[in-house]
């Protein structure tokens, strides 16, 4: 598997493109910071009071309705750091792909416009490893910690350790520490791809798919979307019912960061409507609503019902 390609399944980078020519000011009320996102046109601004944009917790809500511009504002706040939370370019960049935006576009614009931009180098960096290109990985990462981006430093251990049984114990070690950021995480995961000694239990162990997940929650939907599309007829009835138990939970854990994808919330509606119709659910309206508008489903596929 190259790592572009294992980048890219991490983060959805097959998504629809969409316009925003409005602008919209988010302000944090504890920092005094603003700063200004795109809404897509149609967006009915005057639903928002301007006293609730002002925290991470609102954009969530408001990205968890499936609303581009909440997503990509989330966007902006985790690739500034704005917003009270901590610089994450992945994070950033799973936003900006659920809000509609091509990734890698947004990648090549910002380093036309900044050639040291901290996202526009990352995605010159996979480039470089995937041409097992050593120096020119190495140059990279120095041009990222001198502008203050050392997350990606990671990978020199990667570069230059011989010994894959090692890399291969290290990489568990950084994905289960709890001092060890996103990033760090992400760029651990594709240095033992780009050396080709990823473990066994970096796919088979729950204990390793939930650290992950908690620091980066779109490896939720990505790790429960996998499973659910895939066919699993040589798998007893008990173990796939535990399995598709544990696939909604990621579902549902991707689902309270606003980091689930279209085919996520397709997968999450039906199964609460088979257990709203074995009567093992009471209806939610406006849940149910919720998701079948993320997931964007046509009016001829969503379930009709009451509350009761």
């Amino acid at each position: 598997m190259n790592i572009r390609y294992f980048t890219i399944i991490i983060l959805l980078h097959s998504v629809l493109s969409a316009s925003a020519d409005k602008k919209m000011t988010i302000r944090n009320y504890d920092t005094g910071e603003s700063f200004e996102v795109s809404v897509p046109d149609g967006m009915r601004i005057y639903e928002y009071n301007s006293n609730w944009l002002d925290s991470i917790p609102y954009l969530l809500e408001r990205a968890r309705y499936g609303e581009p511009w909440a997503y990509e504002a989330l966007g902006d706040c985790y690739r500034y750091g704005k917003g009270g939370v901590d610089r994450s370019m992945f994070k950033a960049l799973a936003y900006y792909s659920l809000s509609g935006k091509d990734i890698e576009e947004i990648a090549k614009e910002s380093i036309k416009e900044n050639p040291i931009d901290h996202l526009g180098l990352i995605f010159k960096l996979i480039d470089k490893l995937e041409c097992n290109d050593n120096n020119g990985t190495l140059v990279l990462l120095d041009t990222l910690k001198q502008e203050q981006y050392a997350d990606a430093d990671i990978l020199r251990d990667y570069i230059n350790e011989t010994d894959t049984l090692l890399l291969a114990d290290t990489v568990e070690r950084h994905i289960m520490s709890p001092e060890i950021s996103t990033d760090k995480m992400m760029f651990a995961i594709i240095g033992c791809v780009y050396r080709n000694c990823m473990p066994d239990s970096l796919r088979h162990k729950d204990g390793m798919l939930t650290a992950m997940g908690v620091k980066f929650p779109y490896i939720y939907d990505k790790i429960a979307v996998k499973f659910l599309r895939e066919n699993h007829e040589d798998m007893d009835s008990v173990k796939l019912a535990e399995k598709k138990t544990k696939a909604i939970t990621f579902l549902e854990l991707a689902d309270k960061e606003a980091m689930l994808s279209r085919e996520g919330a397709e997968n999450l509606y039906r199964h609460y409507n088979s257990e709203i119709e074995a009567g093992r659910m009471v209806p939610d309206t406006d849940n149910m609503e919720r998701l079948a508008t993320v997931a964007r489903l046509p009016e001829s596929e969503i379930f009709i019902f009451t509350d009761k």
